[in-house]
């Protein structure tokens, strides 16, 4: 994009009422991505030389819990003061990265130390740490990382306290809110962007990686029969989460909730959510794919998508039938979703211009 398409494109945003001022400056030295790479590689092998050295150095620091967390404190206020300075150079922007995430390590040790019951409420304090950095440190994959591993630690306590059902309803609120502030602030848009790709990854990993391996690890409860019993309530909750998003996405959309593709999407998406409610991972990919696809964002969208066939096809192939009734259902599947295609080519086709809206 030339100057003059950056201009254009400026103004328009500014009409729009997205943007003020000036538009912001562009590096037109920046090194190519295979030179900022390398460079961030080489942050990474100083950071963890000199993180080598100190650990030898200060070993006792790590058998004491109030110490740990101190040292912990000042190596990430450290980190977040070179990417205050620094956030443009990539090689001190990587060795800052790795600084603060030895002082995260070192303050959630002193934390384990400190209160070693493993509490719930231990995980809670990690996650307000954390929340606390994502705010602070301004650095995208910074932010991103500290909010994964604040909905992990939620994740955990949820876990901890068996109310480990509530999780996936609860992020995926947490990551719409965050991805439709991005709109309305646009002032901290990076904060809200780099947040919410932490929250959607954390809702991919935990969800799908709960169904892969064991529903009971989830929720401590047996998962010998068919539907885990944890999904009829994290379910709910999920689902009510995924229909209120697409409905507010119709609505930015400018698409008339009564309109022919208003009532279409509706439907369509109870629908999803209630088929889909023995595999949350579906849902949780739908979710993630729908959001970031509306805000620009083809690489989410597509994990997202990756993830919710990952969960069908889990699944489907952990599904205890018979070949033939697993091919039968898939028949009837396939047949209804035909069917579906050919009602809404019908119902809706009538409208072009609600049709380009879907």
């Amino acid at each position: 994009m030339n100057a003059s398409e950056r201009a254009t494109l400026w103004l328009r945003l500014g009409e729009a009422g997205l943007v003020r001022g000036d538009p912001p400056s562009v590096d037109a030295d920046s090194a190519p991505w295979y030179v900022r790479t390398m460079v961030g590689i080489a942050g990474w092998i100083a950071a963890a030389f000199l993180m080598g050295f100190l650990g030898l150095a200060l070993t006792f620091i790590a058998k004491s819990g109030p110490a740990a967390i101190g040292v912990g404190i000042l190596l990430c206020a450290a980190a977040i003061a070179m990417l205050l300075v620094f956030s443009r150079q990539e090689f001190l922007a990587q060795f800052a990265l790795a600084v603060s995430l030895a002082g995260q390590a070192l303050v959630v040790t002193g934390l384990f130390q400190m209160f070693p019951g493993r509490d719930g409420g231990v995980f809670v304090a990690v996650a307000a740490f954390e929340a606390v950095l994502a705010v602070l440190a301004p650095y995208s994959v910074h932010r991103t990382w500290s909010a994964f591993a604040a909905a992990f630690a939620i994740f955990i306590a949820l876990h901890v306290w068996h109310w480990a059902a509530l999780f996936p309803g609860l992020a995926a609120l947490a990551f719409v809110v965050l991805q439709a502030a991005e709109t309305r602030f646009v002032a901290r848009g990076s904060l809200w962007r780099a947040t919410s790709a932490g929250v959607a990854l954390a809702l991919l990993a935990t969800v799908p990686a709960a169904s892969f391996s064991d529903a009971g690890w989830l929720t401590r409860q047996s998962s010998a029969g068919p539907v885990p019993t944890w999904a009829a309530g994290g379910a709910l909750l999920m689902g009510v989460v995924f229909v209120g998003t697409v409905v507010r996405l119709l609505r930015e959309g400018g698409v008339a909730l009564s309109s022919r593709v208003g009532l279409a999407a509706i439907v369509g998406a109870l629908a999803l959510a209630v088929a889909a409610w023995p595999i949350p991972g579906v849902i949780a990919g739908m979710l993630v794919a729908l959001c970031a696809f509306a805000a620009g964002r083809i690489a989410m969208a597509t994990l997202g998508l990756v993830i919710a066939a990952a969960a069908l096809s889990f699944y489907y192939y952990s599904f205890e039938a018979s070949l033939m009734t697993k091919a039968l259902s898939l028949l009837a599947a396939g047949g209804v979703l035909m069917a579906v295609r050919y009602a809404l080519r019908t119902w809706i086709g009538m409208n072009a211009s609600e049709a380009r809206h879907a």
